[in-house]
């Protein structure tokens, strides 16, 4: 039996000759799980299959355009990467940063800032010749990244956010090192991949 139709229901399966194990039908919202050689597929709610639902716990943020700092050491908020947290929060959050300027003189400092009665405490690593890496630190003193120089260098960061009573945003901060007369830069694509724990 051909089937022309791209949206599937379950009367139009006939056999196990179904193109797609899995066959999300968007209308009923739910999906056909495959049974094997000759056997129909089963229609399947997905409101019960918890295993096919996307976790929603887990958040992606991505810095969509480049961001510069020019001769200055005052830390800054970045654009694109915070994470409005409610309190009493609890969240993991791999930072993954895209760092370059052109000499290696003002290297890149920043840290977190975090709501009122909030902690963040994790480890670091970035790739200045070979693996540099932290111990398990707070978050919200101000870091350096050496050794950035004009090509790019990326900085990794996993840590854990513990919330109190206030909610508001996890804000990463970053400026040069040393102040110096030239584009430091993070740059697109850096993001942070945050998990809330319940």
């Amino acid at each position: 039996m051909k089937i022309d139709n791209p949206v599937y229901d379950s009367s139009q399966i006939v056999s196990g000759r179904f193109p797609l194990a899995r066959m999300l039908d968007m209308v009923a919202g739910s999906t056909f799980i495959g049974q094997g050689v000759g056997v129909s597929p089963i229609q399947s709610d997905l409101v019960t299959r918890v295993d096919l639902v996307i976790d929603a716990r887990i958040l992606p943020i991505i810095k969509t355009a480049v961001q510069t700092v020019n001769n200055s050491i005052v830390l800054v908020n970045d654009n694109h990467l915070l994470l409005a947290v409610a309190a009493n929060d609890i969240w993991v959050i791999e930072l993954f940063l895209l760092v370059t300027s052109p000499t290696a003189t003002p290297d890149v400092a920043w840290a977190f800032t975090v709501p009122a009665g909030g902690s963040i405490y994790g480890v670091w690593f970035f790739n200045q010749d070979g693996v540099q890496a932290s111990s398990y630190t707070d978050l919200t003193a101000q870091r350096t990244i050496a050794g950035v120089d004009n090509t790019t260098k990326y900085m990794q960061t996993r840590a854990l956010y513990f919330g109190a009573g206030t909610a508001g945003n996890v804000q990463l901060q970053w400026a040069q090192a040393v102040a110096t007369a030239e584009d430091t830069q993070v740059l697109e694509n850096s993001f942070m991949l945050c998990h809330k724990l319940d």
